[in-house]
């Protein structure tokens, strides 16, 4: 059984699946309107040189997040999917 961590602790080109949101507010509903719901696939993308923004593929687009957004965002591991055959 995997183990919950931040979105931020994923490596990049690692996928993941959202389990929950550790943010409340407009911030909250401001990300599950992007996608980001529990059960939702998330690709960590690139990052900037100073490690803010970070960009994600969730859903078939690409949202960038500050790097404290995407830490209040719980996931875990996804050591199934093959993103190369």
């Amino acid at each position: 059984m995997d183990r919950e961590v931040k979105l931020t602790d994923i490596p990049l080109m690692n996928p993941a699946r959202i389990k929950n949101l550790k943010i409340s507010g407009r911030m909250r509903r401001h990300l599950m309107d992007l996608g980001f719901t529990p059960g939702a696939m998330v690709l960590p993308l690139f990052s900037a040189p100073s490690g803010s923004p970070i960009a994600y593929r969730i859903r078939g687009t690409t949202v960038a997040l500050r790097r404290s957004d995407a830490g209040q965002i719980g996931v875990l591991p996804d050591t199934e999917t093959r993103l190369w055959d």
